[in-house]
């Protein structure tokens, strides 16, 4: 009878070791694909605000030769009219 407990203690060990590392591997595989989905949307965004960096420096840009632009021909405009 000792002999079957001890059977039946390894057996119950045994199962649970399994059911634990069956756990311990579906909680760090899903670890691991929420972590290279955070890197994918990371990726996206990086794109994402780069486009905006790029496209407000074009902006600017823009705005700077207008308002040069517009500050010439004042400047001009002035220049006419003191003579």
């Amino acid at each position: 009878m000792e002999n079957l407990d001890i059977i039946i203690g390894t057996v119950i060990g045994s199962g649970l070791t399994t059911l634990v590392a069956v756990y311990v591997t579906r909680v760090t595989n899903r670890f691991k694909q929420v972590n290279t989905d955070l890197q994918v949307v990371n990726q996206e965004m990086d794109s994402r605000i780069d486009e905006v960096i790029n496209q407000t420096a074009r902006d600017f840009d823009s705005l700077y030769r207008e308002l040069d632009s517009q500050l010439n021909k004042l400047e001009h405009r002035v220049a006419q009219k003191s003579k």
